[in-house]
């Protein structure tokens, strides 16, 4: 049997003060199709950005399992809301993030 993945969506803001990991993370779905969360976060479905309070968004390629393992989690999409234009922009991975994996599932 093939294993299909899954593409979770989370939002996020930059930790506070000294926390290691992001404040508030947020889980507002998944799709079966990498495209279809790629635009529902470009078209700020649902007001996903609530004025400013989640500037960034993460889709995670997963697949199913129990507890997020670096060998479960095959990639990341990342995107920034760009408040000149309104609307989330893909971006390479935020530096303050570069030691957390697993935000949807962790």
């Amino acid at each position: 049997m093939t294993k299909k993945p899954i593409f979770i969506i989370t939002t996020l803001r930059e930790p506070e003060g000294k926390r290691l990991f992001p404040s508030s993370p947020r889980v507002v779905g998944f799709y079966y199709k990498l495209q279809d969360a790629i635009d529902s976060i470009e078209d700020n479905f649902c007001d996903i950005y609530e004025d400013d309070y989640y500037p960034f968004v993460v889709i995670e390629e997963t697949y199913e399992g129990i507890y997020p393992l670096i060998s479960n989690i095959s990639k990341e999409y990342w995107f920034k809301w760009n408040v000149k234009k309104g609307k989330y922009y893909k971006v390479k991975k935020p530096i303050v993030f570069s030691h957390v994996i697993g935000f949807g599932i962790s």
